[in-house]
């Protein structure tokens, strides 16, 4: 059996245990003097084994997971497309919404503006805000808003962003690097 496994794999250079478990026969039979318990001998094994470093397991990927990958990655494309018809309308009711609060925050007299629910605070324009992502949809918004970015503003201030990305760099490595917990 040793000769067998070198054969096929020969990066092999160790002597495999080869344990019968059950399942098969063995002809001829052994005398069963001579036989051991295949079971115990293998935990025995397991036993004075070294433990496994695990810290850097990867974990299994069945075809569930695959085909969930593949879905999630159609529907994304499906939001980008959807997003990229209708970006022109809903950044124009985000517009719109930023000009109502503005608007409502600083041309209405303060009586009035109570009348509109504008209290003191961000969180009444939070509460609008929130709900109007909710009521357009938190995908469309998404997507519109990063398509009409990379359709108006990436290639006038796509440069300045990238070099502001490599300047910003180290501090954001040394951030990230603090806040990682240590492995012990």
């Amino acid at each position: 059996m040793q000769a067998t496994i070198r054969e096929k794999l020969a990066s092999c250079d160790i002597d495999v245990p080869v344990l019968a478990l059950g399942g098969g026969t063995i002809d001829p039979k052994p005398p069963s003097a001579e036989m051991t318990d295949d079971f115990e001998e293998l935990w025995e094994f397991v036993c004075a084994a070294q433990p496994l470093d695990t810290t850097r397991i990867q974990p299994f990927e069945g075809a569930d997971v695959k085909w969930q990958k593949i879905i999630d990655a159609k529907e994304s494309a499906e939001a980008q497309a959807k997003a990229a018809l209708i970006y022109f309308v809903v950044m124009l009711k985000v517009a719109l919404l930023v000009v109502s609060l503005f608007w409502r925050h600083f041309l209405v007299p303060k009586w009035l503006a109570v009348l509109m629910l504008n209290f003191t605070g961000v969180y009444d324009e939070l509460i609008i805000v929130f709900l109007f992502v909710k009521w357009v949809g938190p995908s469309d918004v998404y997507y519109s808003a990063l398509h009409s970015y990379k359709m108006w503003l990436e290639p006038k201030v796509g440069v300045y962003v990238d070099q502001l990305r490599a300047a910003a760099a180290p501090y954001l490595s040394q951030i990230t690097s603090k806040a990682k917990p240590k492995a012990e």
